[in-house]
């Protein structure tokens, strides 16, 4: 059995479906199909303590909080695709997309289990033999819980749950580029994608009018 491990910014079991007209020419892709499992969890390594600036994204004010002051950070998974090494990235039908067994799962990346544990299931199922070289996650909806209110300036971003925007999160998804992994008939190709909490919340962005204050975090994918 073979096992990948990756550090991703940016959840439960999917059953696998090939999109229309995915191209299973592609370089790398064979005859036949094999299992694979994808997981989520959080990095061990994590700096609980680090500092995260919220900065107004307007007027340049800014604000270091402990990380601890994010109770939450929520995710709705809509979809989890895989790419086939050598395939366009920017051709919708080069990505395998694999469909949520519980559609619209949302999951709390701060309450992630330990990549030391294995991590949460993500998606699981048959995809053609071969090797891939690109993961990426679509979501429909994000928040972020905060335990204190936070002053920017002239904006105040009052304690509780707020509307997380992440970019390109619901379009083209996050990708992890570096997620690189082959699939045979044999064996189930096990992967996890690790959340590394300190990194992705580095920074924090207040946008819209003050009345209306939407975060906006860009996550950090690396390849551990």
């Amino acid at each position: 059995m073979l096992r990948r491990t990756w550090m991703a910014m940016p959840l439960l079991g999917l059953a696998v479906a090939m999109a229309a007209g995915c191209d299973e020419t592609a370089t790398g892709i064979g005859d036949g199909t094999g299992p694979i499992e994808i997981s989520m969890a959080q990095s061990s390594s994590a700096a609980a303590g680090a500092d995260v600036t919220i900065q107004d994204d307007e007027s340049g004010d800014f604000a270091i909080v402990p990380l601890t002051t994010f109770t939450s950070i929520t995710v709705t998974v809509a979809e989890v695709h895989v790419l086939p090494n050598d395939a366009d990235e920017n051709e919708e039908s080069s990505w395998i997309r694999l469909q949520p067994v519980e559609a619209g799962a949302t999951i709390d990346l701060l309450a992630l289990p330990s990549d030391d544990d294995g991590g949460v299931l993500l998606a699981r199922g048959e995809v053609p033999v071969g090797s891939y070289h690109n993961v990426r996650i679509l979501f429909t909806e994000a928040r972020v819980t905060l335990d204190q209110t936070i002053e920017l300036g002239n904006r105040t971003i009052l304690s509780g749950s707020h509307e997380l925007h992440i970019p390109s999160g619901a379009q083209t998804g996050i990708k992890i580029p570096g997620a690189t992994f082959s699939v045979e008939e044999s064996d189930t190709e096990e992967i996890t994608l690790v959340f590394d909490a300190s990194a992705s919340v580095q920074t924090i962005v207040a946008v819209g009018p003050p009345t209306e204050t939407r975060l906006q975090m860009s996550p950090v994918l690396t390849v551990r």
